[in-house]
């Protein structure tokens, strides 16, 4: 296996495990825990919509839980290819990852479609009581860079993406998080 599936599958697991723990912690203190909670919202996330991870209610009142990973979901600093794309690897977590291309790319043939599939708004992927949905959080575009949240989804949403990277004559790719590792 590559470094980089390595290194993906690591980022994976170990946002899923602290989601499927936020998410059993959140019902210890709620009436009801709803995971995963797509919406339409206004700004810059890609088809406006994004996914909550939580939404607690007790009683009448309903509050979104948002999931920050601890340090021990954060992981990185690698160099290395893989399908004929350079990769470096800066700290990341599988939530927060913000990739930058070259050359750069305005519109990827297919990008479209791949994000409707790991998006699932017709939670074909979603096992009944899990609290895992296996779908993407949110894709944002920035000048050069996009930053994509991949929530719950299986590393072949990543996988399938750098395919994407390929087929559109991607040669460097540069990830990490935008948000800080927590100290």
């Amino acid at each position: 296996m590559s470094d980089l599936l390595s290194l993906i599958e690591t980022l994976q697991s170990n946002y899923v495990r602290e989601f499927e723990a936020a998410y059993y912690q959140q019902l210890d203190l709620n009436e009801a825990v709803f995971p995963e909670i797509a919406v339409e919202m206004s700004g810059g996330t890609y088809k406006k919509l994004f996914v909550i991870d939580l939404v607690a209610r007790n009683g009448a009142k309903q509050a979104a839980v948002e999931i920050l990973p601890t340090t021990k979901a954060y992981d990185g600093g690698i160099a290395t290819n893989y399908r004929s794309i350079s990769f470096v690897i800066g700290q990341a977590t599988w939530d927060n990852i913000s990739i930058t291309l070259e050359p750069a790319k305005n519109n990827l043939v297919g990008f479209e479609a791949w994000f409707d599939k790991w998006m699932d708004l017709d939670g074909k992927r979603r096992e009944e009581g899990s609290p895992t949905s296996n779908i993407i959080h949110s894709v944002s575009f920035h000048e050069d860079q996009m930053e994509i949240d991949f929530g719950t989804t299986s590393t072949a949403a990543f996988v399938e993406l750098v395919d994407l990277f390929s087929k559109n004559g991607i040669e460097k790719v540069r990830i990490e998080s935008t948000r800080k590792r927590p100290q």
